[in-house]
């Protein structure tokens, strides 16, 4: 599964990395593309689970 997954990042890396290239090609302000990469990266992040923690992680408490 994990090489699955690292196939879909590069899958999206591309896509807005050409995006990108593509809006700076046809006159968009730079400034706007990091904008929008900004954004389109918070919201691969928050889709992707990036930070979220697993039921496999040690509890904290106390454990006997």
């Amino acid at each position: 599964m994990p090489s699955r997954l690292r196939r879909i990042d590069l899958i999206v890396f591309v896509s807005v990395l050409t995006t990108g290239v593509g809006l700076v090609m046809v006159d968009v302000h730079p400034e706007a593309v990091a904008t929008l990469a900004v954004g389109v990266a918070g919201l691969y992040s928050a889709w992707a689970g990036v930070g979220r923690q697993t039921d496999e992680s040690p509890r904290q408490g106390n454990e006997r």
